[in-house]
């Protein structure tokens, strides 16, 4: 299991050498294991581990049991341990979800303040082949399509990754025992009360026995069919967004002819492409919604995505916006700008309220906004493109501060991140002759 564990790392470059990573333990047999696979390979990759261990108040005493369980073998293998718990039930029943889905939020919430709290580039969490196969059926049943079958990435966002894809459930529940470990064991996975272990106990047992012995196997190589599919669609969608799409200041814009020269399959995996990239996810959304959007063709008519994001049939096409809050309303600033040549930027204050940049490397027109799901830029200093987000959480720039900050664009990219880093493009060079000064204050003359 271990050279199993470590070949996928290294296929999908999981981490690197000098990475910290927050693991996520809830003391079963995948994540036990999967923590103790990373402990071999800690020092010679000079990992920074900690755990996280979350608590969903639905089990008692039991929960309390394994937390504690987990803090000791975190105690014994010396490796930080962080502790969270959340109300799943009361979450479920305030915001109209299923047990299953408001886990998953509260869990993925506290893995990500852990990420910020130390640092760390990673999240690593134990769902193996056994599990991706299951969500694979739980979704089919659903009527998901390319992207919710295929959902269980080996990295997703960069971030989440899954080293124990690869790896069965007998193989983890074999390696646990060959290396004295004692899991805790979850009852509740044995109750056929939620649909994945309906799936489970009911549903696979009785494939293997009537249909196919080897049934997990021959849907893994499926799902690795269908991860394959839908990378080429995304691939096909980022040049398709170059030619149908741009971003615009209040939201993502698709041009009529989107509509009207692709076929269908493409017209409604770019609006999927779109729509994620605006909205950051493509949760509750039927095939039907995507019929509702193709059907617009009234100027100022409009599909909401939920209580924040609609889609509007605007003059040209259509746009994928954010739609105003309370909290929206704060004043934009004003936009300070003074073109000087080059030879004269020595007598200007610069500061970080105050950039200059090449005059040249500007598109069009600048505005002001601020950060969007899926945002990137290349910061100073940069050789590629880098998530904003990943830019904030390597400063460790809080979250409320990352709300705040605005951003100065043009028509093409992120010009400046105020009072953090300019675009790696828009820098001043020898053979720069123009340049642009840039604030949100007063441009400052030196005496």
């Amino acid at each position: 299991m271990l050279e199993t564990f470590v070949k996928t790392i290294q296929k999908y470059h999981m981490v690197e050498p000098g990475d910290g990573v927050v693991i996520a333990v809830s003391g079963g047999p995948d994540s036990l294991a999967m923590l103790h696979a990373f402990k071999q390979i800690r020092e010679e990759m000079a990992l920074q581990m900690v755990v996280v261990h979350v608590n969903h108040m639905l089990r008692g005493e039991a929960a309390l049991s394994d937390a504690a369980f987990v803090k000791s073998v975190c105690d014994d293998w010396k490796i930080p341990f962080e502790y969270c718990e959340a109300d799943v039930s009361g979450k479920a029943d305030r915001e109209g979800l299923s047990i299953e889905t408001a886990g998953r939020q509260v869990r993925y919430a506290c893995f990500e303040t852990v990420r910020e709290k130390y640092g760390a580039q990673k999240i690593a969490v134990g769902q193996n082949k056994n599990d991706a196969v299951e969500t694979f059926l739980m979704n089919l049943f659903r009527g998901a399509g390319l992207d919710g079958l295929s959902s269980t990435d080996y990295v997703r966002e960069g971030i989440f990754i899954r080293p124990l894809l690869d790896i069965s459930r007998f193989e983890i529940e074999s390696y646990c025992e060959a290396q004295g470990l004692n899991p805790r064991k979850d009852h509740t996975n044995e109750e056929s009360v939620y649909t994945r272990n309906k799936i489970r106990n009911e549903l696979l047992p009785y494939i293997r026995e009537n249909f196919n012995a080897g049934a997990e196997d021959t849907l893994a190589r499926t799902l690795d069919l269908l991860r394959a599919d839908r990378d080429f669609w995304r691939v096909h969608c980022e040049d398709l967004f170059k030619k149908y799409g741009e971003r615009r200041d209040g939201g993502t814009f698709l041009r009529d002819a989107f509509s009207q020269e692709l076929e269908f399959f493409e017209k409604y995996q770019l609006l999927r492409y779109a729509v994620r990239m605006e909205r950051g996810h493509l949760d509750d959304l039927s095939q039907a919604f995507y019929k509702r959007i193709f059907d617009l063709n009234q100027t100022g008519t409009a599909v909401e995505l939920d209580e924040k994001y609609r889609i509007l049939k605007t003059y040209g096409g259509f746009l994928i916006e954010r739609l105003k809050s309370d909290a929206d309303q704060e004043e934009i600033p004003t936009l300070y700008t003074k073109v000087i040549p080059i030879e004269a930027r020595n007598q200007y204050v610069f500061d970080d309220k105050t950039v200059g940049i090449d005059l040249e490397s500007i598109v069009g027109q600048l505005f002001i906004r601020k950060r969007r799901p899926g945002d990137v830029f290349i910061p100073l200093g940069m050789q590629g493109h880098k998530k904003l987000k990943d830019f904030f959480i390597d400063r460790k720039t809080p979250l409320k501060e990352r709300e705040r900050t605005w951003l100065i664009c043009d028509e093409e990219k992120i010009v400046w991140v105020y009072g953090m880093r300019i675009h790696e493009h828009c820098k001043m060079t020898n053979a720069t002759k123009n340049i642009m000064i840039i604030s949100l204050g007063v441009i400052v003359e030196k005496p």
